[in-house]
């Protein structure tokens, strides 16, 4: 169950409520909740958090996957779950699994298959695109984290898949939005849904993302209503901005992620983080080589 309690007050909180409870969301792993409270600790016992995963043995494998990639250059492999917990981090080992958590609750909702592979399709590449762009930026700001960016770029649409498990009509709304060259927010209030922005935003809320990612979700489509956000939430939401232009730049024909975002839109996010000309075709070159 999502917690509304005391944020946010100018969203219809009971109206949100109402759509997800009706849908029957999953809410979050048992097990996920139980490691973001042990994991809230930088020094928290590796050989607890090993014993944790080991409740889970895709999530534990997901965990040795990660540590024995090439990111981190091993000279020989790690096998020992909690060698990996000491080696990863808490907020690496969390990200990793809320990703693998969400991603199996997503794939697992009754909704059209295509849809899905589009919804994947885009909110992967997003999520891919904004840890290369947040790596390049994080020396120069120690606010942004690669890993919150990552799951910001995965849930920023997780409304959209709210909707449509609601009303397959939904998917009416998208591809209009597209054929208009219009922003989906102002399709969704024009056909009086609920915006999907916002039900994300409760849904990451839900999972445990940091606030200020949280804040970024909900204004990714309403950038210029975004006037009280910190700067690290206002960081991530530019991050965001470039993720979804990049994205949509190497793959025109995806259906979702339609952002008709003016030039002058992606130079202002470019300028809010310090991101230069240069930064932006280094990022493009990085896109290219994975």
């Amino acid at each position: 169950m999502i917690d509304f309690a005391g944020e946010d007050k100018d969203l219809d909180l009971a109206l949100i409520k109402q759509l997800i409870d009706s849908i029957h969301i999953p809410s979050p792993p048992q097990l996920l909740l139980d490691l973001r409270e042990l994991l809230q600790s930088e020094d928290a016992d590796p050989e607890v958090i090993a014993s944790m995963l080991g409740r889970d043995s895709a999530l534990a494998a997901k965990t040795l996957t990660i540590v024995n990639s090439p990111l981190y250059k091993l000279k020989e492999p790690v096998s020992s779950i909690a060698r990996a917990a000491v080696l990863l981090g808490p907020r690496i080992i969390q990200s990793a699994i809320i990703s693998s958590a969400f991603r199996e609750m997503v794939s697992g909702l009754i909704v059209e298959k295509s849809f899905l592979h589009e919804y994947w399709r885009h909110s992967l590449s997003v999520a891919e695109i904004c840890k290369v762009v947040a790596e390049r930026l994080h020396a120069a700001n120690r606010s942004i984290n690669s890993n919150d960016a990552y799951l910001m770029g995965l849930f920023h649409d997780a409304g959209m898949v709210v909707l449509m498990v609601k009303d397959n009509q939904y998917l009416q709304s998208i591809l209009r939005s597209k054929a208009l060259y219009e922003n989906l927010a102002n399709v969704e209030a024009e056909d009086s849904l609920i915006n999907h922005a916002d039900v994300a935003y409760f849904m990451s809320k839900s999972w445990g993302l940091s606030g200020d990612v949280r804040r970024a979700i909900r204004y990714h489509h309403g950038a210029q209503d975004a006037l009280a956000l910190s700067p690290a939430a206002d960081s991530y939401l530019s991050i965001l901005i470039i993720a979804e232009y990049l994205s949509v730049l190497y793959d025109e024909e995806q259906m979702f992620g339609l952002e008709f975002r003016s030039q002058q839109e992606i130079m202002a996010a470019m300028q809010r983080v310090n991101m230069s000309i240069v930064d932006l075709k280094k990022v493009q070159a990085t896109l290219l080589d994975l």
